[in-house]
């Protein structure tokens, strides 16, 4: 578990380069500059089977950034439609830093030709340590339910049978819970499809979105999931994990305005809309609170404001298109949204609004 001699991080990555024309960009900046020397990043890229196809190693400075391709790809990894980039620094982390293994926080990009990019932080981390993730930020629209997937990783050690638990809840908030009861072989890419574990989801969900939670038992790695669907297109985020930090204080709310501030990009047009989900997870107030919006265009202007707009529940998903702020001479909108706990006089609030932005 703790690595070799020298291991400062070492994250895993869903490399794709199929047949139907999806290809991988990965993206690293290494931004120690406080390190005296270059860190040696070792690729190794794993097959459909988890057997190493082939390894190559960069030399990178402290603030440079490392970029790895499958459209241009290392000789021999052009063979591999799907597997496990495995990335391992080996160098030395600057005086004072917290943790002896970090993350590296890469960028991930599947791009088409044809079909776009879809673009997200990547976030499967081996760590030198057991840790348990608890899995949250992950919501599932009707028209998803069929086909959307989680997708996990593994590292160099295998996953044993029921580490995942996986709970889904509807606007009603009734639940299911689920232990996926397979285990996993070392750096493999791991695709739990919802329908295979829940039976009749559509019908559960009452055609509105799921709220989808988890937990990660006690493994070596921290992992933020892929959600991925291929309705009407293929599209991802990552899922979440769900921190423990203590409350705001309602003064120190007043003082902050309306507390934290959260602005998101907005577009409305014929072709594509806006759409946001709430989650209220973080921490422990088991209380509901209402969110304020207030939307401006690409000038700065103040085109809508909504103090009482949505009230998010504990444990649930909570939806809303922005296209029902707009006025009628605003059909077509491109600025952003500003998201804030909008009422006063609580005693505490969240010290995060959790909101998840969907283009559609």
């Amino acid at each position: 578990m703790t690595g070799e001699p020298g291991l400062i991080a070492h994250d895993l990555f869903w490399w794709r380069r199929d047949a139907d024309g999806w290809r991988t960009m990965v993206s690293i900046l290494w931004p120690f500059r406080g390190s005296p020397d270059p860190a040696e990043f070792r690729f190794t890229l794993h097959g459909a089977d988890g057997e190493p196809a082939v390894s190559w190693k960069r030399s990178v400075a402290p603030g440079s950034f490392v970029v790895v391709d499958s459209d241009d790809p290392e000789p021999g990894a052009g063979d591999v439609e799907s597997g496990v980039l495995s990335v391992e620094v080996f160098g030395s982390l600057p005086a004072g830093a917290r943790e002896s293994r970090v993350r590296l926080y890469g960028l991930l990009d599947w791009y088409h030709p044809q079909e776009g990019v879809v673009s997200l932080h990547s976030d499967h981390c081996v760590l030198d340590r057991l840790t348990t993730t608890k899995l949250t930020e992950m919501v599932v629209g009707p028209d998803q339910l069929r086909d959307t997937e989680l997708v996990f990783l593994t590292g160099p050690e295998p996953s044993r049978a029921r580490s995942l638990s996986l709970t889904v809840r509807n606007d009603d908030g009734a639940s299911r819970d689920v232990y996926v009861d397979e285990e996993w072989p070392p750096y493999r890419v791991n695709r739990v499809r919802l329908t295979d574990w829940f039976q009749e989801l559509e019908d559960f969900g009452q055609h509105l979105s799921i709220n989808l939670s988890g937990r990660r038992e006690t493994a070596p790695v921290f992992e933020r999931p892929y959600v991925v669907s291929h309705r009407p297109a293929f599209s991802g985020y990552h899922g979440g994990d769900r921190y423990s930090f203590a409350p705001l204080p309602g003064p120190h709310h007043f003082v902050l305005g309306e507390g934290e501030v959260n602005p998101m990009f907005v577009i409305v047009d014929d072709d594509l809309t806006t759409e946001v989900d709430f989650f209220n997870s973080h921490g422990d107030l088991d209380s509901a609170f209402w969110i304020g919006v207030r939307l401006y265009d690409l000038d700065g202007t103040l085109v809508a404001h909504e103090p009482r707009w949505r009230r998010n529940r504990r444990d649930t998903a909570v939806a809303a298109q922005l296209r029902e702020l707009l006025p009628p001479e605003h059909e077509r909108f491109v600025g952003h949204a500003a998201f804030t706990f909008s009422e006063a006089g609580l005693p505490a609030y969240p010290r995060r609004l959790q909101a998840l932005m969907t283009y559609r």
